[in-house]
């Protein structure tokens, strides 16, 4: 793994996990303080398990009804996660009909003091992929 020798803050955080599962078997447990980036644009039919999925008490932001439903939409939000820990900011997504499918959208910007940003995405089959991003408090 590749890693600092010297305790100079990371300014655009860094990976903390990486998780991959499968929702009919296993329950994730998200740490507390984390804002969620959800890969879903609410118009596949797994949209729902997002929902089911997300404990209310977190906040919620998905970009994917933005830059498109993609194979490699994770990439932009670990890219997006990566600025918001550098600017110690979550963004809102523009409105869109996600806030239908996620429990505790974000609408506003939110501070991200001591918080980490977890990007998941959930398959058709209830397959799940998580990263959790973290910054320098």
């Amino acid at each position: 793994m590749i890693s600092r020798s010297d305790e100079r803050p990371v300014p655009y955080g860094f990976i903390e996990s990486i998780e991959m599962g499968d929702l009919n078997c296993n329950k994730i447990l998200f740490p507390e303080n984390t804002l969620i980036i959800a890969g879903t644009d609410s118009r596949g039919r797994h949209s729902r398990y997002y929902k089911e999925t997300i404990p209310q008490a977190f906040p919620v932001v998905s970009y994917a009804p933005v830059i498109g439903s993609l194979p490699v939409g994770m990439g932009f939000d670990i890219a997006i996660a990566a600025l918001s820990l550098k600017r110690k900011a979550g963004f809102p997504a523009p409105e869109s009909s996600i806030s239908q499918i996620l429990s505790n959208p974000v609408s506003t910007v939110i501070p991200l003091t001591q918080r980490s940003i977890c990007c998941l995405t959930i398959s058709s089959q209830k397959k799940y992929g998580m990263i959790l991003m973290t910054g320098n408090s």
